[in-house]
């Protein structure tokens, strides 16, 4: 039986020994060309009972019966019922409600008086895990953090787009050193591997860049990022507002006339197809949080937020900055990277004067004061951790996500900013090193969250105990 992953009412599953062998090579070219699509099991041949057709007669039918059990103490308890789903026809082998297959109620006969439950106390103590102190379910929080995480990384991309935009059909030419480092910082920034580019190369101009916009296709494209933080939208509708909703829709909106709005401005000025969407993401920020409530939810979509946003700056940062250039290509890069972090009229208005890079990662680094500064996300961060709840254990050390972030401060704080951005043999080492550091932290945090309150893989679960003494 081969059946689709996602199903909808159009969707049905292939008995293979049923189909010819043409049919049987192009459902293999299917299967080839989205592997992902599909799951197979094995051939389960239903059990045939008695079924009145068209209130006459009894005739034959395939039939599936689905049971229910609810874990106790120390074995299962069969619910008194069940579902039973009978097929159209006597050789019918898909048996589902979307082949028109009929349910019917069925009762179990107990065969004995039903037992009384009693709800006793656990003797033994029982280790509460801050997992399981989260008013949430798993799913839900999870959802939410990758919400903020996809939204965040969408924003940057399609700042640092636009900014790439802006640069090549400004005024003032740019030039291919310019160019290179730009793109660069874009296809990481988007996680987007070099080898996606196709055969275009690193150069390109606006119709390579259109693509990796609006291919949904394409891993981490801007469309893909805004489609996984949509889906996870939808998962968590019920902790969002009316209006965060419409914002939402007004994103999906913009999404689907991307393509068409970029082409027929791709000669004139492409960045300005992209402020429609940057808006609308501004807007969702903006909703979030002013209309959610400050609870456990709110608290791990802004964590994802944060998490996202200090990687990108990391990034950002690193293919910008790191390499030497001339004075005039260095302060153009300097000047891009303020742009796409929102930061370009506070430089201005604090510093008044031309780019220097001490000042510029002074105000990306450490300002505390700049929501768009790299020590501001931990900072939020490490506010949003401390705010969930923690397991009575009588114990002041940290845990371990709270560990590793106070590092990540303590590397960021105790920089030389006039260190940085001394330069040898064309790099500056010091400060390309600082950056992959606070990366690698970062990714470890990401995993500890996800560790600790998603995946609940630090220890399983036994539904039943049993009571059987080993002889």
């Amino acid at each position: 039986m081969i059946k689709p992953v996602y199903r909808n009412i159009e969707s049905r599953s292939v008995q293979v020994a049923g189909l010819s062998l043409e049919e049987q090579q192009q459902l293999l070219a299917r299967i080839k060309a989205e592997p992902l699509q599909y799951v197979a099991q094995p051939m389960v041949v239903a059990g045939h009972i008695p079924t009145f057709e068209n209130g006459t007669a009894l005739v034959p039918r395939p039939a599936i019966l689905r049971s229910f059990a609810v874990a106790s103490d120390s074995s299962y308890t069969l619910m008194p019922g069940g579902l039973t789903r009978v097929g159209n026809s006597e050789n019918s082998f898909v048996i589902a409600s979307q082949a028109g297959a009929r349910s019917k109620d069925t009762w179990v006969v107990a065969s004995e008086p039903e037992r009384i439950l009693t709800d006793t106390a656990q003797e033994d103590s029982v280790v509460v895990r801050e997992a399981d102190l989260i008013s949430l379910p798993s799913r839900v929080v999870e959802n939410l953090f990758w919400m903020g995480r996809y939204a965040e990384r969408a924003e940057t991309t399609l700042r640092m787009l636009r900014t790439t935009f802006m640069l090549m059909n400004g005024e003032e030419p740019i030039s291919d050193a310019v160019k290179q480092p730009l793109l660069q910082a874009l296809l990481a920034v988007a996680a987007i591997p070099v080898a996606a580019t196709g055969d275009h190369g690193l150069l390109t101009a606006e119709q390579s860049l259109q693509h990796w916009v609006s291919d949904g296709s394409l891993t981490n494209s801007i469309a893909s990022s805004l489609n996984a933080m949509l889906y996870c939208a939808d998962e968590t509708k019920e902790l969002l507002s009316s209006d965060t909703f419409r914002v939402i829709n007004d994103i999906r909106d913009a999404l689907q006339v991307l393509p068409a709005n970029l082409n027929a401005s791709l000669g004139s000025a492409p960045e300005e197809a992209l402020d429609p969407l940057v808006t609308a993401l501004m807007a969702f920020a903006g909703l979030t949080q002013e209309s959610m409530s400050r609870g456990f939810g709110w608290r791990f979509m802004e964590m994802g937020r944060r998490l996202e946003r200090a990687q990108q700056i990391s990034l950002a940062i690193n293919y910008l900055l790191v390499p030497e250039f001339p004075s005039q290509d260095q302060n153009k890069l300097a000047e891009a990277l303020l742009l796409s972090l929102e930061s370009l009229i506070s430089y201005r208005r604090r510093y008044r004067g031309r780019m220097v890079l001490d000042t510029s990662l002074d105000l990306i680094l450490l300002d505390g004061s700049n929501p768009r500064s790299l020590i501001y996300q931990l900072e939020q961060l490490g506010e949003h951790l401390r705010a969930l709840p923690k397991a009575a254990a009588g114990l002041h050390e940290l845990s371990r996500e709270e560990r590793t972030l106070l590092e990540t401060e303590v590397l960021i704080k105790l920089v030389s900013l006039k260190s940085l951005s001394r330069a040898e043999n064309g790099m500056r080492m010091q400060l390309l090193d600082i950056m992959s550091r606070c990366r690698s932290l970062l990714a470890d945090i990401s995993e500890q969250i996800t560790d600790k309150y998603f995946d609940h893989r630090e220890a399983s679960q036994q539904l039943v105990h049993s009571n059987r003494e080993s002889l």
